[in-house]
């Protein structure tokens, strides 16, 4: 197995291509945490009250899980 975190990234990356969808529940869950602090700094401080960051992330991946055949 690769060691290199961008390799492992191409190697799911390469997975999802070839039809793989597991792969797409692996990338995200490699990616969360810094996907997690990029939308808590993005969002706008009245919402982060109202929505986690976390539901963001949750309603993207549940995008993507829709579109990933397109």
């Amino acid at each position: 197995m690769m060691n290199d975190p961008l390799s492992e990234t191409d190697h799911l990356l390469e997975r999802l291509r070839a039809g793989d969808h597991g792969a797409l529940a692996e990338l995200f869950e490699r990616h969360r945490d810094r996907l997690r602090r990029m939308v808590e700094l993005r969002m706008d401080a009245r919402l982060q009250g109202r929505i986690d960051a976390s539901d963001v992330l949750q309603d993207g991946f549940l995008d993507l899980v829709k579109r990933v055949d397109t």
